[in-house]
């Protein structure tokens, strides 16, 4: 089971002393009233590229097997990654399981390096790391560290950082939702299986769901990645898969496995080489239904030629 949507969306400014990054979910007045709506449409472009770039990179080949794809060579994340690249030794890093930057255990509300990057991602500002970077004369990093948000916005010049999770879950038009629980200590497949069975509970709405040191938001016409792209020697097509994520109802979501479901796809598309498109996504369809005990009008097939 993936969890790999990502959480930092911004809009980039070119500034004298170097490139500013605000986030599109930073609330910052009065920044947001003013362009509020320019802010909620880069939210939506930026989820659809970022959406893209993962599906061309995260492909699985079957073992031992030399498979020729289609894919970017590059994705929206090469730019970014370099920018952010030099805080790496002192503990900003990007998590794969969740497309946000971490700083040491707490995701990235917000990083400030005069005269290169101030970064923003206003739905952490109350569970997560807001972040100052200090250089010597040189220009060289010598320090990065938490500071408080106060301290952030003094740093920054930067105003409106302190608006809670609720308000700018309304402020995005999401319905808002406090649960227990805690991410710490989690590995990727407890996180998946966390934010499963919350989006399970919430998947009727768009909704914001904060607990004590994590924020999830949900869309509600979202389905839950099954699998990853996976193609074969023996077969000229490849396979995705999701679900609704109505299957809740129907199993334990953390019983859900990447690895099974690249497996079953594999055995299918071995097994009907001359298969067209329609025949494997049924025949798929039904090998994971039965694979995991669930009804099959929860999955979805995505079948695509291969280049």
């Amino acid at each position: 089971m993936n969890s790999k949507k990502s959480k930092v969306i911004k809009t980039v400014a070119a500034a004298a002393a170097g490139v500013i990054v605000v986030s599109a979910l930073c609330s910052c007045a009065p920044l947001y009233g003013k362009i509020g709506e320019m802010m909620e449409a880069a939210v939506s472009v930026g989820r659809e590229k970022i959406a893209e770039a993962r599906e061309e990179n995260n492909i699985c080949e079957e073992p031992g097997i030399a498979v020729a794809y289609g894919g970017a060579e590059g994705s929206v994340w090469d730019g970014e990654e370099d920018d952010m690249k030099p805080y790496e030794p002192f503990g900003v890093t990007l998590k794969e399981r969740d497309g946000n930057y971490w700083f040491h255990g707490k995701p990235l509300a917000g990083l400030r390096d005069e005269g290169y990057n101030t970064v923003t991602n206003g739905i952490f500002a109350e569970v997560g790391a807001f972040v100052l970077v200090e250089r010597d004369e040189n220009g060289n990093i010598t320090r990065v560290y938490e500071t408080d948000i106060k301290g952030f916005e003094d740093a920054s010049g930067m105003t409106g950082l302190g608006i809670s999770t609720e308000q700018r879950a309304k402020e995005m038009g999401y319905a808002f939702h406090r649960e227990s629980g805690t991410v710490k200590d989690m590995d990727d497949k407890e996180f998946a299986a966390f934010e499963a069975k919350l989006h399970a509970k919430y998947r009727d709405e768009d909704a914001v769901v904060q607990v004590n040191d994590y924020v999830f938001w949900f869309d509600k016409n979202e389905l839950m990645d099954l699998s990853s792209f996976c193609a074969s020697s023996a077969n000229r097509y490849g396979a995705k898969v999701y679900a609704d994520y109505a299957i809740a109802d129907e199993m334990d979501l953390s019983q859900l496995d990447d690895e099974k479901t690249d497996q079953v796809i594999f055995d299918v598309l071995k097994e009907n080489p001359e298969g067209n498109k329609a025949e494997i996504g049924k025949q798929i369809k039904k090998a994971i239904a039965q694979a995991y005990g669930i009804n099959e009008t929860y999955i979805t097939v995505e079948v695509n030629e291969m280049d």
